[in-house]
């Protein structure tokens, strides 16, 4: 949210959008003497000040956010100024108009330090949760590593701990497209492996199975031992995004079929499944952040539009190529509906 009023704030200068700063406020106020200027006038509450270049300074206060105003020119408290010495940025206003700025600006400092304070808060709380799940997955993974004789332990028990076990993994897979969410640049920055992509793909399949929304299999055909140098991190959360996906939107009692079929140097993989129909106008925009078909957003209200945005930022950097076919076939309860299919060039 941008300043109205060029603001210095924890030591940090903002331009304001509606007035800019002048160039020597802006270069200078660390230095002296504007810097002591500025202790002083902190302990001397809030209110209008001329600073030693003659601008109008003002200190503004709530008890809990103390900000100035500062470089401006407000009618009777500046300096007069040569046409030589006067900022060509600057303009002087009346003070009714610099008081209704200012209580604008006011709401807005509030509402970005009510917002800095959420942000902290969240993190927090997301790193102890993060934590707990690390925990427990791992007692999870030590409870199947030690059990030596399966035969000695009841199906029901043996299964419930192995789901417990899958569902801490895909609550792993769900932080880690928050922190894409967060900040896609992380794509960028971390370290390539040569990775395994049936199995990678198989073992988001088994996370997903311990933990159904919906009645959907996720079918597997072609198996094959196909490697390909991707980011490590990332080429689970490929598949969990991509069958979370297919899952969610998927229609009536039809599962989605995940072929894997090697040629040559490449491996294709396509998931396929029943849901909305995209229509041709749409394909192009199927990828962008946020964005949801017409006939999606008629099944489906909970999605983000983020999922298949997130598949393509991946797809570039790994260098995957991505296809995406939409094939209407009938209508179902209003809405149009057709086999969406997503091919992975590896």
């Amino acid at each position: 949210m941008d300043n109205l009023l060029p603001i210095l704030y924890k030591n940090q200068v903002s331009d304001g959008s509606v007035i800019q700063i002048c160039n020597k406020c802006k270069n200078k106020y660390k230095q002296e003497p504007c810097s002591s200027f500025y202790k002083k006038i902190m302990t001397q509450g809030e209110g209008f000040y001329q600073c030693p270049s003659g601008y109008t300074i003002y200190h503004k206060t709530d008890g809990q956010t103390s900000f100035f105003v500062i470089g401006i020119r407000v009618k009777k408290h500046c300096k007069k100024m040569t046409s030589t010495r006067q900022d060509n940025t600057q303009t002087t206003i009346s003070e009714q108009l610099f008081l209704r700025l200012l209580s604008a600006q006011v709401e807005i400092t509030k509402l970005q330090t009510e917002m800095e304070r959420e942000k902290s808060i969240h993190k927090d709380l997301l790193h102890d949760v993060r934590k707990l799940d690390s925990h427990i997955m791992y007692k999870s993974d030590e409870i199947i590593r030690n059990i030596s004789d399966m035969s000695n332990i009841p199906k029901e028990i043996l299964n419930k701990v192995k789901n417990i076990n899958a569902m801490e993994q895909l609550i792993a897979c769900k932080y880690s497209v928050y922190d894409l969410v967060s900040n896609i640049d992380m794509l960028t920055i971390a370290s390539m492996a040569n990775v395994n992509v049936y199995k990678k793909f198989d073992k988001i399949r088994y996370i997903l199975i311990g933990y159904k929304k919906k009645d959907v299999t996720i079918h597997f055909h072609g198996e094959t031992q196909f490697s390909y140098n991707m980011i490590n991190a990332y080429a689970e959360i490929l598949p969990f995004l991509l069958f979370e996906n297919a899952v969610k939107y998927t229609i009536g009692q039809n599962d989605v079929d995940v072929t894997f079929e090697q040629t040559g140097d490449n491996l294709f993989v396509n998931i396929k499944s029943f849901g909305p129909y995209c229509e041709e106008d749409e394909l192009e925009k199927i990828f962008v952040k946020n964005y949801r078909g017409r006939n999606t957003e008629k099944h489906n209200s909970d999605g983000t539009g983020v999922g298949l945005y997130l598949v393509k930022e991946i797809c570039n950097i790994c260098k995957i190529d991505i296809r995406i076919y939409s094939d209407f076939v009938k209508v179902v309860n209003g809405i149009r509906c057709g086999y969406f299919k997503v091919e992975l060039i590896f």
